[in-house]
């Protein structure tokens, strides 16, 4: 048997039937056939199904392309398209909320079992992403060291609260403003770390000086490591800054 409960929101009765006896033939559960966007929206309130067959071309006032971003906002419940065709307009929609995909009528049995294991699966998967970023967020603000994220030519991608409190900055819209070349007290102190980085990879206890916003300068230390985002071709740094001004003092 396989693992899903499964809403149906077909218009057409005979082809909601034929699908509802296909999956049931595939193991999975049908919690319910419904034929409208409202309905569905309530329904996945309620019963909570692991995935939405929706037709993108439903009869009333919402269509399927509408409901399944409520759904997708509300619930966070994955979508699979039904569509025997589309103008170009509604396509162009249904892309915008991200659908896990695409099935054409008539349907096929196989094609029926493939989008929906590979959907349930992609949305395991990005469940399992998003809670390891929270988990990532919460070190990543809890930490008593400022850490940020840089591109070389000085743009702030994100700070933590740490560091915008070091550096006496009112909140983190502010900070991630400025151009980081704008903090150090020589601006020869953050081409020198970009070097090491080059040459090592890494920079490991450097010691500078950088102008806080309210222009009091603070003695810092870096540890950095330069990061390659393969998938938007960004290259920043990434590291902690921590306020050592105390001891050089």
């Amino acid at each position: 048997m396989n693992a899903g409960k499964i809403l149906i929101v077909e218009d057409d009765t005979i082809i909601a039937m034929e699908l509802m006896e296909r999956l049931k033939d595939l193991g999975y559960d049908v919690a319910e056939i419904i034929s409208s966007g409202i309905e569905a929206i309530k329904l996945v309130g309620s019963a909570r199904p692991d995935l939405v067959l929706m037709d993108i071309r439903l009869s009333g006032e919402m269509d399927g392309v509408e409901a399944a971003e409520k759904i997708k906002e509300e619930f966070d419940i994955p979508v699979i398209f039904l569509t025997a065709y589309a103008d170009e307009e509604t396509l162009c929609r249904a892309k915008k909320c991200e659908p896990f995909g695409y099935m054409l009528k008539p349907f096929d049995t196989r094609m029926i079992h493939t989008n929906i294991e590979m959907a349930l699966y992609r949305h395991k998967m990005e469940k399992k992403l998003k809670r390891n970023e929270q988990k990532y967020r919460s070190l990543f603000e809890g930490v008593p060291v400022g850490i940020f994220r840089t591109t070389p030519a000085g743009k702030v991608l994100d700070a933590n609260t740490a560091l915008i409190k070091i550096l006496a900055y009112s909140d983190k819209a502010s900070f991630l403003n400025i151009n980081a070349n704008s903090l150090y007290v020589n601006p020869e102190d953050r081409k020198n770390w970009q070097d090491i980085i080059d040459r090592d990879g890494v920079v490991n206890g450097v010691e500078m000086q950088m102008r806080r916003w309210d222009g009091e300068i603070v003695w810092m230390r870096i540890n950095a490591q330069k990061i390659r985002d393969i998938e938007q071709g960004l290259v920043y740094y990434e590291g902690s800054l921590e306020d050592i001004t105390e001891r050089k003092n």
